[in-house]
Parts: structure tokens; C-alpha cells; sequence
């Protein structure tokens, strides 16, 4: 009987030979319990295999300057990223699709007039600038706060237009500052990365 149920769960018994023991259950009665509990066997084997391993939740510690917004944002593209990185078969180290943040000051935006949407717009309309969207639509529509980038190349692109668009000495203001401006980057698939700010980008 053992060898029998090895032999079942082993990857050398076929579904041919699954019908050729489901058709002698029926015809010698004093066998077809077994045959019955082999079939059910056979039905446990074939779903197990069938049930994908759940990944492991990354845990992410992002620092106190970002708001939970933001925190929730970089969440969901990091493990995006990480995700992307371990289905190319990726080395351990990672280095690649920067993320642009902008924390915003409500009276930044006011004295100018303005809306997280248009400084996110001026990113948006950049000729090198692809959005990516989150990959389905149980996530959040684009973020006003987070911006993912292919490229470091054209992240420095976005700086530089928002520089040239809010920067006070270029519209010549004396405006309260917009805030602050992070660069992150994920750089290993156990969630670690490297945040920086990016300063005078406003002010």
C-alpha cells in the first residue's frame, strides 16, 4: 500500500494511468475503495501542484520626512520594482527605475496659484517622460507625489523643468518655497535602497 501511494504522488504516474485505475475500481468491487482513495490521491497531487508559493510581504522602513501618502506609494513600486527585477532574473544588487517625491507646502501652492496636479503635470508633459501607471486597477490612479523614472537621465530632466517653472529667482517671485524634493532608489531584493534630497530646486 505505501509504495503504491509513493508511486502516485511521484512525477512519473500520468493521467492515463489515473483513468486505467478509476475504470478497474469500478469493475472489481472488492478493490474499489482503494482505487477510490488512490483517485483522491492523485486529485491532492495535481492541485498542489497547481497552488503558487505567496511571496513574502517586503517591509519597508521609508523615512520620517515622507508622508504616509507617500509612504503608501512607495510601498506599492517597490515591491513593483523588486517584483519586475526577480521575474528578469536580476542580480542581488539593483540599480535602476529612480523615483522622483515631492512633499508639497500648502502655502507654496497657494501664493502660486497652483495645484499638486499642475507641478505633477509639468513632469507629465515632458517628451522623455513615460508614465507608468501601477500594473492593474485595484491600485490608486498616478500619484501627484510619486514619480517612477526608466531612466536617472530623465529624472534630472524633470528636476530641471521643475527648477525652470517654480524656482523663484527664475519667475522672479518671492514665494513661500513648494517644499522638498526626494530622489529613492531600491537597490536589493530584501527592500533596501538609498533616499536623498535634491535642495534649491524651489527656493
Amino acid at each position: 500500500m505505501l509504495k503504491i501511494f509513493t508511486f502516485i504522488l511521484s512525477p512519473e504516474f500520468s493521467p492515463l494511468l489515473f483513468i486505467i485505475f478509476v475504470l478497474c475500481g469500478f469493475y472489481w468491487n472488492p478493490v474499489r475503495f482503494l482505487f477510490t482513495i488512490i483517485g483522491v490521491a492523485f486529485a491532492l497531487r495535481s492541485r498542489l501542484q497547481h497552488i503558487k508559493p505567496r511571496k513574502k510581504e517586503r517591509k519597508f522602513s521609508f523615512p520620517e520626512e515622507f508622508s504616509r501618502r507617500t509612504k503608501i506609494c512607495l510601498e506599492k513600486w517597490g515591491n513593483i520594482i523588486l517584483d519586475k527585477n526577480e521575474a528578469k532574473g536580476e542580480d542581488e544588487t539593483l540599480y535602476g527605475d529612480p523615483i522622483l517625491i515631492i512633499e508639497y507646502n500648502v502655502a507654496g501652492l497657494t501664493a502660486r496659484n497652483i495645484t499638486p496636479a499642475m507641478v505633477a503635470q509639468v513632469i507629465r508633459n515632458m517628451t522623455r517622460y513615460t508614465q507608468k501607471p501601477f500594473p492593474n486597477v485595484s491600485h490608486a490612479p498616478p500619484s501627484d507625489l510619486v514619480f517612477a523614472f526608466s531612466k536617472m537621465e530623465v529624472l534630472e530632466d524633470a528636476v530641471e523643468n521643475l527648477y525652470n517653472n517654480y524656482h523663484n529667482t527664475v519667475i522672479n517671485q518671492n514665494h513661500p518655497v513648494i517644499r522638498r524634493i526626494f530622489v529613492l532608489e531600491f537597490l536589493h531584493r530584501n527592500g533596501s535602497f538609498e533616499a536623498f534630497e535634491r535642495k534649491h530646486v524651489f527656493n
